[in-house]
């Protein structure tokens, strides 16, 4: 079964598909929420046909709803507040979309197993497209503590209504919230997990100093709910037989180990390290002690000249990525955090010959928000467009590094990587990553958009999931069927086991954008493609207004069908909706469309 075997939901099919819905719903121990969704949808259809909306079958809950009524709380709009231009503040943006999840038209289809359940407005951005429209990210809690993943994208107008929203909730079907297990102990055991993880994969290097301090290395737990049914992959409906536990999310160094509140017993992992505005630049002379020598620094004015090539390209790279992202969407900044924002780069760590944006402090990173490259990576400029767009990623949808959220966060950096390099050095540019690292070349890149398998001289595919990853098997999967699980020898033998196969899965993401831009045939389908231009403007808009943490690969691809629609109604966008049809026709050619759409 796919990660999400959900539906699209039109009103003249809505009650078959939702009975669909609760039947697989029900297999996973959530019998009562999808039929009290279908009486909803259909009090609610019955007063405004034009309500879609699509259901996820494993949790029973709306993820997609499409075509409200503009209809307004009068208990927030009389007391609202407006600036100068006539733009609500944020607060009572807010009061808006909270109000609308307690009281709202729909609001009792997202009743769940808890009724100290609720949703939390976290933060609200201006619609990068539609003038006074905003985008407010949403987040579940019980009793305070986060649920995991679960999260969403609600649309607010001008008018202080909500239009629309993407969301992916959990039934959280949790009692209490009080641990059982102390902090430390959780962390106790999540490092007993790590160790046995690392001592299993002792041939692989690039663990070694991690290996070798993780004993003492930093560790913190913070208490979350764990809803396996949140966690997209091809064995979501298996976990969704699996009860939502109350867990203390710890993160030792770039693993983050979920572990049971009451039994101290782990339940899931993944490494979370991201790899592949004012600068500074690091030099680590091919060491590993950070912050190594400063030797460029805009907010002192200080540079050392001659700079070394990596220092030097890793400055300018930087800006180039920079320029092009508030060149083409208005960003001021990679995590957008105004005069506080500054990127640091260190270049020539260790002999490495990877790059990586980082998340937090750990042995590879000194902290959160910063570029590490091996020598010589930040020459190649779709590799820096890449990691610093994992940067844009996590300030816009965060989607987990795990999984098909993480191949899909894997292939947002690929999409875009490329694009920054077809705009800034279009004589260069082409649809492989990585050729100007050493050891590779653009007839042997790290990864092929165009062709993800990737073939030998011969022309011979260089993907089968079924045998150990090695020189002649490092391609990636091209369609949905052949999805890469921790258990198939490519990835097991691989670091991506670790996260979930993400480097292997996003070759299907990006299969399906390089059609949407250059068009061909695959799989038995002919795909007309629009150009890199609009590729980049739907993939931009599904990252901000759709996107959540949970985003598989199917959601991921309806996000950018939902992006391309939505800009066919904004002026300048040049997108009409024939091209909206070609984004269908790759999402079938990939295996990423749902069933029925």
């Amino acid at each position: 079964m796919r990660s999400i075997f959900s539906y699209a939901i039109a009103v003249t099919g809505a009650v078959a598909l939702l009975h669909a819905a609760a039947a697989l719903a029900q297999e996973g121990g959530a019998s009562s929420k999808p039929r009290s969704v279908e009486q909803i949808v259909q009090e609610a259809r019955s007063k405004n046909p034009a309500l879609r909306i699509r259901v996820d079958p494993v949790t029973g809950l709306p993820v997609k709803v499409r075509g409200l009524r503009p209809s307004v709380d009068p208990e927030v709009t009389l007391g609202a507040s407006r600036d100068a231009s006539g733009q609500p503040s944020d607060d009572d943006i807010i009061k808006t979309t909270e109000a609308f999840f307690r009281t709202g038209e729909l609001s009792a289809a997202f009743a769940t197993a808890s009724d100290r359940s609720k949703v939390v407005a976290l933060r609200v951005r201006r619609d990068p497209d539609f003038k006074g429209q905003s985008i407010v990210h949403v987040e579940q809690r019980i009793d305070g503590i986060p649920v995991f993943g679960s999260s969403g994208r609600v649309h607010v107008s001008p008018s202080l209504a909500v239009t629309q929203f993407t969301t992916t909730f959990s039934l959280v079907d949790v009692g209490s919230t009080t641990p059982s297990i102390t902090k430390e102990r959780a962390i106790f055991a999540a490092r007993e997990r790590l160790r046995e993880l690392l001592a299993s994969d002792k041939d692989r290097k690039s663990l070694d100093r991690l290996r070798a301090g993780f004993e003492t290395a930093a560790a913190e737990a913070e208490l979350v709910i764990y809803d396996p049914a949140l966690v997209r992959g091809r064995k979501a409906a298996a976990r969704a037989k699996q009860t939502t536990r109350l867990s203390w999310l710890t993160r030792i160094d770039q693993f983050r180990i979920f572990v049971d509140a009451e039994t101290g017993e782990v339940l899931y992992f993944h490494s979370d390290q991201r790899w592949m505005m004012p600068r500074q630049v690091y030099d680590l002379n091919r060491g590993f002690l950070f912050p190594g020598v400063k030797l460029v620094d805009d907010v002192s004015g200080e540079r050392h000249e001659p700079l070394p090539d990596d220092a030097s390209n890793a400055y300018l790279n930087a800006g180039r990525v920079g320029e092009f992202y508030s060149r083409n969407f208005g960003r001021t900044g990679i995590l957008e955090l105004g005069e506080e924002e500054l990127l640091s780069a260190y270049v020539q760590y260790g002999e490495s010959t990877n790059a990586y944006w980082c998340t937090g402090q750990t042995f590879d990173c000194p902290g959160s928000g910063a570029m590490v490259y091996g020598v010589s990576t930040p020459a190649a400029l779709d590799v820096v467009g890449h990691e610093m767009t994992h940067g844009v990623i996590s300030a816009e949808a965060d989607l987990t590094y795990a999984d098909e959220s993480g191949a899909v966060n894997e292939s947002l950096a690929d999409i875009l990587g490329t694009l920054i390099e077809f705009q800034e050095n279009p004589g260069e540019a082409n649809w492989v990553l990585g050729e100007k690292i050493p050891g590779y070349a653009r007839t042997s890149a790290i990864r092929n958009m165009a062709n993800p398998n990737m073939i030998d001289v011969d022309g011979k595919s260089l993907f089968d999931r079924n045998k150990p990853y090695a020189h002649d098997n490092r391609g990636q999967p091209d369609h949905y069927d052949d999805y890469v699980t921790r258990e198939d020898p490519i990835c097991e033998t691989t670091r991506d086991y670790f996260t979930g196969c993400v480097h292997f899965n996003s070759g299907i993401f990006n299969k399906f954008a390089f059609l949407i831009s250059e068009g061909g045939r695959h799989r038995g389908r002919v795909v007309k493609g629009i150009g890199r231009n609009k590729l980049g403007r739907i993939a931009y808009r599904a990252l901000v207004a759709h996107l959540t943490p949970s985003s598989g690969l199917q959601d991921s691809a309806e996000a950018f069908d939902d992006a391309c629609r939505e800009l066919v109604a904004v002026d300048g966008s040049g997108m009409d909706s024939s091209d909206c049809d070609r984004v269908r026709e790759a999402q079938s050619a990939v295996g990423l469309a749902f069933a029925g759409t």
